[in-house]
């Protein structure tokens, strides 16, 4: 039986040796442009084509379905010569990260959302204790806010309905109220400055947050994409006075994901760990939520100033002396 296939596998091997000129790094030795390498590997294989009568027919579909397998090669091979690599992504920086997060939080109008919170505390004997809380936040711009912890400690609760400020621990059944009004923003500084305390994790429920923390950043750096919990975030680290930072921000809603705080001049450093979660920005909240009303059986007990604080402490040390 004559061999009818040697005419074709020859020109399928002169297409591969032509493929595998093309894609070197090296170019052609009559230094042909791509598209002067495909045009006349077209015009043989069209011309090949035209001639394919010669060929036995039970052989031609074969040798039609190689050529075109090789041209196709050829033309893709060609074509990915001298094309420009994709752009770099350009990295965004820690300050436009915090910028967007604060843009986002501050348009919302009520807001809720949950925080898992990890504080690590030290004693005075070197021994350290891992303190978990459950908190739940809910919040009307620009002067309402609830904020309920849970924890082994019972269940502690801040509420701020535009006139009035209380704090009330259900465990204990206590609680004092505080005539005390203004904005968010305002309410957190002056409790702040005045009994040296803030609601927990304050500083995502101002009404603009970016002040506040560019305020205490002295450096920021971007650290690159991270996965917390499944979600995909930017990591931005930052480093104050009081505290160091690292924040991780979902890349698709902008919003926080997990903090971490290391409070330098605590005792012992202690540690700050917090996972939010169950993001709401379009929460339809009832005004009665930021309104505290007293059980029959609360007692309630005076919020005592740090300038009252400082007093009665040293009033202590003398009658100890």
């Amino acid at each position: 039986m004559p061999n009818t296939l040697k005419k074709p596998v020859r020109i399928v091997k002169r297409w591969e040796r032509n493929l595998i000129l093309v894609q070197s790094q090296t170019p052609p030795p009559n230094h042909q442009t791509p598209v002067q390498i495909r045009r006349e590997m077209v015009s043989t294989i069209v011309s090949w084509i035209n001639n394919r009568k010669r060929i036995q027919p039970h052989c031609r579909r074969a040798v039609l379905l190689g050529t075109v397998f090789c041209l196709g090669l050829a033309v893709i091979a060609c074509g990915g010569i001298g094309q420009p690599a994709a752009p770099s992504v350009a990295q965004p920086s820690a300050e436009l990260v915090l910028r967007q997060m604060s843009d986002k939080l501050a348009h919302a109008k009520q807001v809720t959302f949950k925080v898992a919170r990890e504080f690590q505390t030290s004693a005075e004997d070197g021994e350290t204790e891992d303190v978990k809380t459950e908190i739940e936040v809910a919040l009307s711009r620009p002067d309402k806010v609830m904020a309920q912890s849970k924890g082994a400690q019972g269940v502690r609760t801040f509420y701020a309905d535009g006139q009035n400020v209380s704090l009330v621990d259900q465990q204990m059944k206590l609680y004092t109220t505080i005539p005390l009004g203004g904005t968010i923003d305002e309410l957190v500084e002056k409790i702040d400055e005045k009994y040296g305390f803030t609601p927990p994790v304050a500083e995502f429920m101002l009404n603009d947050p970016y002040k506040k923390m560019s305020g205490q950043i002295q450096n920021s750096s971007y650290k690159g994409l991270e996965v917390i919990n499944g979600v995909e975030c930017h990591h931005v680290a930052a480093q104050g006075e009081l505290a160091d930072a690292e924040l991780w921000v979902a890349v698709t809603d902008q919003l926080p994901r997990r903090l971490m705080a290391t409070f330098k001049h605590r005792t012992g450093s202690p540690q700050l760990k917090a996972d939010f979660s169950d993001w709401n920005l379009n929460a339809s909240i009832d005004n009665k939520v930021f309104s505290f009303v007293p059980a029959a059986d609360a007692e309630k007990i005076e919020m005592l100033a740090m300038e009252r604080l400082k007093d009665d402490r040293k009033i202590e040390k003398k009658e100890q002396k």
